[in-house]
This record gives C-alpha cells, structure tokens and sequence, in this order.
C-alpha cells in the first residue's frame, strides 16, 4: 500500500448532480488507476450504500453532516482514527485543523460574482473558501476560468493551483458509426427520376 487516501464524500447523500457527481466519477476513475492506494471514502452514515465498490476502496460513515457549522471541529476528529495520508475535499473546504495535507477543488466562485443566490446558510459555509483554499496543501480548479478567478478573487497566487479539467462521465462515449462509402455518398441527393 502506497497512500492512505481520504476522499470527502458526504455531500454525496444529501445532493445529486455536480460535485456528488464529480466525487463519485473522479474515485471509480482513480481506485483502478491506484490499485496500490487505500481509498477511505467518508460518507455520511444516512448514505448506507458505498459510493463505489473495490478491494482497495474502504466507506466509512461519519457523522458529521456536509456544510455543518461544527464541521471544521467535528471532521477531523472523525477523520483522525483512520489515519489518511492525503485529504481531498471536492466541495471547495477542508478542515484547517487536520493532521495530514488536504487538497480542495474549487469548481467556480459564483457565489462570489453572485452573491444573491445565497441563503444565510450557504453564505456561512462559501465565507470559508477564502481561508480553505489559502491553508491547503493543494488547490484544484476545474478550467482555466477558474483558476483566473481563484487568483483574482481569492488572491491566491497562480503556481499554488493546479487546472484538472472535469472528464465527461462514462456514458458519454464516442458513437459507433456505420462504414459509409465514399465521402460524397453520404451528401449526395437522391436520383431524380
């Protein structure tokens, strides 16, 4: 075994769609790619069914709900006894207080050119991004436009994130085309008769 890796996947059993959709994809794209790395997927105890199934992949369900405003306290104590190597939160914060390096991927900063659309919840939990993204160890953004905007809203400089484009999922893949003939066959017009 090479790297104890603890992915944050508690989002996962409250929402569908976005980063549930991206954590999901990025650990069934990594686990086979890592067969050597212990995978600890934490998932909110309401989520009973695993996130994904691999001899190298462990779920451990936690307590903690995702956007708690205890979280920054209550998850690292939960993540303590499982002793992970690497942290990686896909949903923009990891706990300051932890005791391994934790990445964070930032998907846009909407929340920030729209402030709007918000609740006082949600404004409570995004005010952390700031902060997240200066004290982890690795910071991912999904496009270029991100990283622009994590450098000029966030004042982070440029050669602490790393751009990883978003895959397309599984289904989507290349459509098996019939041979055609010649390049003219396929557009040319019916005989007129």
């Amino acid at each position: 075994m090479l790297m104890r890796i603890a992915i944050d996947a508690r989002l996962n059993a409250y929402r569908s769609g976005g980063i549930p959709n991206y954590t999901r994809h990025l650990l069934a794209a990594m686990a086979p790619l890592a067969p050597d790395d212990h995978f600890i997927v934490l998932q909110h105890r309401r989520q009973l069914r695993p996130l994904f199934v691999a001899s190298n992949v462990e779920r451990v369900g936690l307590i903690t709900p995702p956007h708690n405003r205890f979280e920054p306290l209550t998850l690292p104590l939960e993540v303590l006894p499982h002793r992970p190597d690497l942290l990686h939160c896909p949903d923009f914060v990891a706990p300051r207080l932890r005791s391994c390096p934790a990445v964070v991927t930032i998907h846009d900063l909407a929340f920030i050119h729209f402030p709007a659309i918000l609740d006082d919840a949600a404004r409570r939990y995004y005010s952390q991004v700031r902060a997240a993204a200066h004290h982890a160890d690795a910071v991912i953004a999904v496009s270029q436009s991100t990283h622009d905007d994590i450098v000029a809203q966030l004042g982070l400089p440029s050669e602490r994130i790393t751009v990883i484009y978003e895959a397309a999922a599984p289904v989507f893949q290349p459509l098996a085309l019939a041979p055609r003939g010649p390049a003219h066959d396929w557009w040319s017009p019916a005989p007129r008769g």
